[in-house]
């Protein structure tokens, strides 16, 4: 086992090395970079201590055992900045360090820490609350990960229709999996604690094994996702369609007039059924707001507030019609049911499934096959 915790702080070191040696203005890299080192150092001390190299040196035991409280404000730093695109931090986020800083204090304060706070000569309730302490942070911090990714989707589907290499889903399945990892270490901790059953494994081998392959997985997304490291400032689009949401009516100072809004919204749909901007696989609310030159948030409001949809829901409707239409022609039997989506304005075959079969309720496939019977 010792020889993964090995393996796994080789990597995080060599992409804490890769992200410092490119040249970059990014907050979010240095914060990932920052976090692998940390990573690297954590599964270094591990390996070490799993080896009996360093167990009587005790701020190394320390260290190990208040490093998770450093991990889990970091990766939600590194979250926040990806999304938000801030270009340093602020003061007030410091405070995230604060719970770390002081469980550091106190175990370093009782250097005999198996005894402190012993309760009817049962050792180790300072570890047992350092453990409980770290699970909770773990859940809080990815619970509020996980918060910040559901209102980033829901701000992109504001102002693009394709959003598939955008949409950060691989960082949600990274926040899972530290859940799933987590709730399986709480399991452990209740019944070999609480429940008093016996395990020949140890908590720390499951929890800093599955960091290790964590480690592997952001190492195969980093390969395999060229927007990995090259995640794109969108935030100008995004930004122009913000508005206050807890405004009795959010659009009063900045909206449209009542009289101007039917005339905008027969402009807008006309000009969709007579130019189909929507065959555009990249079309932005920005470039539709300006194909009909108005302002984004106007348009903003139109889609919101009277048709009930976001842009991306709106523009990708009328490509599931443009679908409906072409397969419809009997002319579409000599092209292929992708081509046929590609023309609509659809860029990849996953997308382009699951949208349709979310307007339709079928799949394209199924459609298809339900026309040529009739």
């Amino acid at each position: 086992m010792e020889i993964i915790f090995l393996t796994g702080a080789i990597q995080a070191f060599f992409f804490a090395v890769l992200l410092t040696g490119k040249k970059t203005s990014d907050f979010n890299k240095k914060l990932l970079s920052v976090w692998f080192l940390l990573l690297g150092i954590h599964l270094s001390l591990l390996f070490l201590l799993n080896k009996s190299l360093c167990n009587d040196i005790y701020i190394l035991t320390t260290i190990h055992l208040t490093f998770p409280l450093l991990h889990y404000p970091i990766f939600y730093l590194y979250v926040k900045s990806l999304i938000n695109k801030t270009s340093r931090p602020r003061l007030i986020e410091l405070l995230h360090l604060i719970p770390y800083l002081i469980l550091f204090l106190l175990l370093s304060l009782f250097p005999d820490n198996r005894d402190f706070l012993s309760i009817s000569n049962q050792p180790g309730r300072l570890i047992h609350f350092n453990l409980l302490l770290n699970f909770v942070s773990g859940l809080t911090y990815m619970s509020l990960c996980l918060m910040l990714l559901q209102k980033y989707n829901k701000r992109i589907k504001q102002a693009f229709s394709n959003i598939d290499k955008i949409n950060l889903k691989w960082l949600a399945h990274l926040i899972f999996s530290f859940v799933a990892v987590l709730l399986i270490g709480i399991t452990y901790i209740v019944l070999t604690k609480g429940f008093q059953i016996k395990s020949n494994y140890s908590i720390d081998v499951f929890i800093y094994g599955s960091i290790t392959f964590f480690v592997f997985f952001i190492g195969f997304y980093s390969i395999k996702k060229t927007n990995f490291f090259s995640y794109q400032n969108f935030g100008e689009d995004i930004s122009a369609t913000a508005y206050k949401q807890n405004a009795k009516n959010k659009y009063d100072k900045y909206g449209l007039k009542k009289n101007e809004i039917p005339a905008l919204k027969e402009t807008l749909l006309q000009f969709m059924d007579e130019e189909k901007p929507y065959l555009d696989c990249d079309l932005t609310l920005a470039q539709l707001a300006k194909k009909l030159n108005v302002y984004k948030h106007y348009l903003t409001q139109i889609l919101n507030d009277e048709l009930n949809q976001n842009f991306y829901d709106f523009i990708n409707f009328y490509r599931v019609e443009e679908v409906k239409k072409n397969l419809s022609d009997k002319k579409s039997d000599q092209y292929t049911l992708l081509g046929i989506a590609f023309d609509a304005g659809f860029n990849s075959k996953s997308s382009f499934n699951r949208i349709f079969k979310n307007h339709t309720d079928i799949t394209p496939s199924q459609y298809k096959k339900n026309l040529s019977q009739k």
